[in-house]
């Protein structure tokens, strides 16, 4: 079994395979797709199927929210399928497991609250007003401070196979469902995500022991 596994992902053709410049002997390297067009000369290339009814964003997230469903090793560096590996990631996997924590999470460089990112994603991507006040409501209504500062970027995330992870995407992945609608997932995750962590796993975040 190789140390860590690094898994991407494309839908559709919505994206061009990143191919790795410098891979490690210690890594798998997984592309999972729904596209048979796809190949790859670096990543190992899994053809998913999906139900006819899902949208762009169910199989994405259906693949995002379970990764170890495609990796054979315990530990699995998840980024987005536009992002290219230039050089080794051993050293920062290496630093992550000598943390001792169980998930390593990307800070948002320009905004840290709910708000704002709705609001940006509302402006810049034409997400509906209305959709962001209904997740916003969800959250408040379950003893949220929509004001906490803790945003999470969705593009990168180191994983254990562990309990605290598989319950934090299990969660995740229920609330995004439960958001959406008849036709599709809730689109943003990375709210949702961040809600789930800070809700119901800050006593982690506070002590360091498992979240960084």
């Amino acid at each position: 079994m190789k140390k860590y596994s690094v898994l991407t992902y494309i839908i559709g053709e919505y994206e061009l395979v990143q191919e790795i410049e410098e891979k490690d002997n210690d890594a798998e390297y997984i592309l999972v797709t729904d596209n048979p067009r796809i190949t790859s000369n670096t990543w190992n290339v899994i053809y998913e199927t999906f139900p006819q009814s899902y949208s762009t964003f169910d199989k994405c997230y259906a693949i995002r929210f379970n990764p170890f469903k495609y990796c054979d090793s315990n530990i699995c560096l998840r980024i987005d399928g536009s992002i290219r590996i230039k050089k080794s990631t051993q050293k920062i996997v290496d630093d992550f497991i000598e943390s001792g924590a169980d998930m390593s999470l990307m800070i948002h460089p320009e905004r840290n609250t709910l708000v704002p990112e709705y609001n940006q994603w509302i402006k810049t991507r034409k997400y509906p007003l209305e959709e962001a006040k209904k997740c916003l409501y969800f959250m408040a209504k379950c003893g949220y401070d929509v004001k906490y500062k803790g945003l999470y970027q969705g593009c990168f995330n180191i994983t254990k196979r562990t309990k605290i992870c598989d319950d934090i995407n299990r969660m995740t992945y229920s609330f995004l469902k439960y958001l959406g609608d008849e036709k599709s997932i809730q689109r943003i995750c990375q709210t949702v995500w961040s809600f789930v962590i800070n809700k119901f796993f800050s006593d982690k975040l506070k002590t360091n022991s498992t979240l960084f």
